[in-house]
C-alpha cells in the first residue's frame, strides 16, 4: 500500500554524471518497514517498496524504514524531508542493509546519486 501523499521525484540529467547511456543502468532500491527485509512482524502488516526515484517526502513511511536492499545505484538517505542536509544524510552503495535502525531509523527523504 502506497500513501496518498508519498511525493516521487524522478532523477535528473545532472545526476547521471556524465556518463554514457551505455553505461546507464537506472537506479534501483527496495525499502522494507521492518528489519531483516520483512513486510510484516507476526502476521501484522508492514510495507515493501521498490523505486528508481527519488523520494521527497515518505509520507506515513516517514522515520518507519528499518531494512534496505539497494539493487543498483549509490543512494543518499535525508534525516529531513525535501533532501535537505541539515540534519544529516548518509550514501550507501549497493548491499544489503538488513537493520537500518543502526543508522538512527530517521530517513525522511532519499535519492540516487550515481548510477
Amino acid at each position: 500500500m502506497i500513501p496518498a501523499n508519498l511525493k516521487l521525484v524522478p532523477p535528473t540529467a545532472k545526476e547521471k554524471h556524465g556518463r554514457t547511456a551505455s553505461m546507464h543502468v537506472a537506479p534501483e532500491i527496495i525499502i522494507y518497514e521492518h528489519p531483516n527485509f520483512n513486510t510484516g512482524e507476526g502476521g501484522g502488516e508492514g510495507f515493501e517498496f521498490r523505486t528508481n526515484l527519488a523520494v521527497a517526502w515518505i509520507g506515513d513511511w516517514n522515520d518507519r524504514i528499518s531494512s534496505i536492499i539497494i539493487v543498483s545505484g549509490v543512494w543518499r538517505f535525508y534525516n529531513d524531508a525535501e533532501f535537505d542536509v541539515k540534519s544529516g544524510h548518509r550514501d550507501l552503495e549497493p548491499g544489503y542493509y538488513p537493520n537500518f535502525k543502526e543508522f538512527g531509523d530517521v530517513i525522511s527523504s532519499f535519492q540516487p546519486l550515481y548510477f
